[in-house]
């Protein structure tokens, strides 16, 4: 269950937690960003495929078997763009509407309530993950604390994706 994929991911974030915030210096915790978005597009990876393959299996065991096979590799195509125009639309243009549906009430409603958007968070991650496994480095502004803000966020995009793909 992706819930489960999730809860792991927190426990590996503490980890890292109680490393960077043992160092008083900004700088140094800025060190841990890399770490932080590795971390959690690793994780993210993984739920995105727990969700469609419990959704497949749910609709049919050969589906969700086929399914299994075809996201064995996944290999980070989890942006938010890969998940509305590559993963969604193979099962149908009403589920993709509805992600889109889901995800646009979330993202006001943590705006609103003046905890940020959960769609720049999100693509923050997986970009600075880029970034950090392709280059060894990341933005010069991204602050430690700014990524652990943008996992907790970003985790609602999954949130939506499943929420979305209910029968």
């Amino acid at each position: 269950m992706y819930l489960d994929v999730l809860q792991t991911a927190d426990q590996y974030m503490q980890l890292i937690a109680e490393s960077a915030t043992a160092k008083p210096d900004q700088e140094e915790r800025n060190k841990y960003v890399g770490f932080v978005a590795v971390t959690a597009v690793t994780f993210f990876e993984e739920a995105v495929k727990e969700i469609i393959k419990e959704f497949a299996n749910k609709k049919h065991p050969i589906l969700g078997n086929y399914v299994a096979v075809q996201y064995h590799k996944l290999n980070g195509r989890i942006t938010i763009k890969d998940i509305k125009t590559e993963h969604i639309p193979k099962f149908g243009d009403k589920y993709k509407k509805r992600f889109e549906s889901i995800l646009s009430k979330v993202e006001e409603a943590k705006l609103r309530a003046g905890l940020g958007s959960v769609m720049s968070s999100y693509g923050n991650i997986v970009t600075w993950r880029h970034s950090f496994v392709h280059g060894g480095s990341v933005p010069s502004n991204a602050t430690y604390e700014e990524s652990v803000k943008c996992y907790q966020l970003g985790k609602d995009v999954l949130h939506c994706l499943n929420d979305s793909l209910r029968r």
